[in-house]
């Protein structure tokens, strides 16, 4: 069985999620972007939604997976990014 480990970041608005995932056996790290949808509850507002996906396909943002070196990139960028001012 190929175990996973995941982190999860949460924006700071409450909307979005970053999910980090890296599989065992696997070099490379995968992020996926979620945004949360609010949706009136109702019938007919999960049709228009369940439309809205059919038609447009956007249920979610998007995936990005990076190899060893791109994610040591992005994490030298973030810690530069968090530490400066």
């Amino acid at each position: 069985m190929m175990e996973t480990v995941d982190y999860y970041f949460q924006c700071e608005c409450g909307n979005e999620i970053i999910a980090v995932s890296k599989y065992d056996g696997e070099d490379d790290i995968y992020l996926a972007l979620f945004q949360h949808i609010h949706m009136q509850p109702g019938v007919w507002a999960r049709i228009r939604y369940a439309w809205y996906v059919l038609w447009h396909a956007k249920y979610w943002n998007d995936q990005v997976v990076l190899d060893k070196r791109r994610a040591m990139d992005l994490s030298e960028k973030l810690k530069y990014l968090a530490e400066s001012r």
